[in-house]
Formats: C-alpha cells, structure tokens, sequence
C-alpha cells in the first residue's frame, strides 16, 4: 500500500490525470485491492483518476468531516486545500448509519493507542497481549464470524424518526463545514453488508430505508452527484471477515431521487 506523508492511500492509475481526494472508513479505503488485481471501487466510478485516499477503519462520518478540517488547518493551513477540488464522502450504510448516533464513540471499538505502536514494533507478543486485554475488557472488533442478524435487530431497535434526525444532523454538518465549502462533492454509498441475512419483510423496509437515505443527500444540496452500491445477495463476494465487501465486488449507479 502506498501513501502520502499525509498518510492517504495513493492509488496512480494514470500519469498527469486528476486527483479523486476521498474520504471515509475502511470499506472506502478498500484493505484487501492490491495493483493488478480486481480495480478499486472508486474506479469503478471514477475509471481514469488517481485517487487519493484519506480513510480508516471505525473512521465514522464525523469523524471524517473532523479529519477534513484538522488537515485544512494544521497541514495546509488554512490555504483553501480542497477548494474546486473534486472530493469523494464514502458512507457505508453497513456501519455508519450507527456513527451518526448521537452515543457513537469510536474508543470502544480501537482495541490500541497511538503509544502502544512503539513498544509493538520492539516487544515480541506485546501486540497480541494488548488485544487479549482489550477483548477482556470488552472492545468488540475483528471477528470474522458473521453478525448479520444481530446488527438486523440492534437496527431495528432505531426509529425511523430518530434515524432521520440522525441524517438530517450529518447531512448539516457536512454542509456546514467551510473547508469543502467550495469542493465538488460527490457521494458514495455502500450498501449493508447484513441485508441478505433479513427476513422478506425486513429487507423491503431496509431497502426503503436505504433510498430514503440516498434521496435525503440529494435533496439536502451538498452533492453533486450520488452513487450507491447494488444491495447485496448471498452470492455477493465478501472478504474474509464477512463485514467488508472484495474490490470490485460492487456495482455502482448514479442516484435520482424519484420522490
């Protein structure tokens, strides 16, 4: 993986041509692509640019939105990085739609601390010590069984009414942040990993959900352009922890709202 002294993944599909500045978690930074092989998602859309990705796992949409600003102002200063620049949001329902809760705390899922990596590097079996403590102490994170129906219910549990709150509270932070003020925004979608796992009745109501969602970013004006990923089946190509889809796994349509 090659990245820049900012630390996004740099990803040259063509020398001269335009830079594609993303941001998100890790379904958008796409862990498992490697050159040569199945194309980045982002190429799937953007077939001709370089991209430059600024993403992470449990990297939720607030996050991201903070991380934009903490670049703007501590590396480039202040000086208008992103201005007429075309940027990416990534959004993967499968996770972030709990990010934009009002409780989502992302220390309860990262297992080290920024100090630890040191003493990893130096002490042999000091990394697997630290993830034994964290898994004791509760922190839920790298499992590669599948926990599909349980994150059916755990979304059920949300009102649809505070769902959209939730949304609508995202859509105007992002809006609302001047360092992409005068960006040219474009949205990228991915859908739930966990919708085949649900009963008929539930996959129409998440289906519903998830246009509701698409049509929610158009309509809020932050976008130009909209893409979102094909809702997933049981044959779709998962990684091997079940929670990220392969490169390339994914079609992507650009998105009308029709309502």
């Amino acid at each position: 993986m090659k990245t820049n002294e900012f630390g996004a993944r740099i990803i040259e599909k063509n020398d001269g041509s335009e830079n594609i500045i993303a941001f998100g978690e890790s379904q958008l930074l796409g862990l498992d692509h490697s050159d040569g092989e199945e194309p980045h998602d982002l190429h799937l859309i953007f077939p001709d640019n370089n991209l430059e990705i600024y993403a992470a796992p449990n990297n939720g949409p607030f996050e991201v939105s903070n991380q934009i600003k903490h670049l703007e102002q501590k590396l480039f200063r202040g000086n208008d990085w992103l201005n007429g620049k075309n940027i990416v949001i990534g959004f993967n329902y499968s996770t972030d739609i709990f990010r934009i809760n009002d409780g989502w705390d992302p220390r309860k899922f990262v297992p080290l601390e920024k100090k630890d990596l040191e003493r990893i590097f130096s002490i042999p079996g000091y990394h697997d010590l630290l993830l034994l403590k964290a898994r004791i102490a509760g922190k839920k994170f790298g499992s590669t069984v599948s926990d599909a129906s349980k994150i059916i219910d755990y979304y059920f549990m949300t009102s649809d009414e505070q769902r959209q709150e939730n949304i609508k509270r995202w859509l105007a932070d992002l809006k609302n942040n001047g360092a992409i003020k005068d960006s040219v925004k474009t949205l990228v979608i991915f859908p739930p990993y966990w919708y085949p796992a649900a009963s008929k009745i539930r996959k129409n109501q998440i289906r519903r959900h998830f246009l509701s969602f698409s049509c929610a970013a158009v309509k809020s004006g932050v976008f130009r352009d909209i893409w979102i990923g094909s809702l997933p089946s049981e044959k779709t190509k998962m990684a091997e922890d079940n929670r990220h889809y392969l490169s390339g796994g994914l079609s992507y349509n650009k998105f009308q709202c029709s309502h």
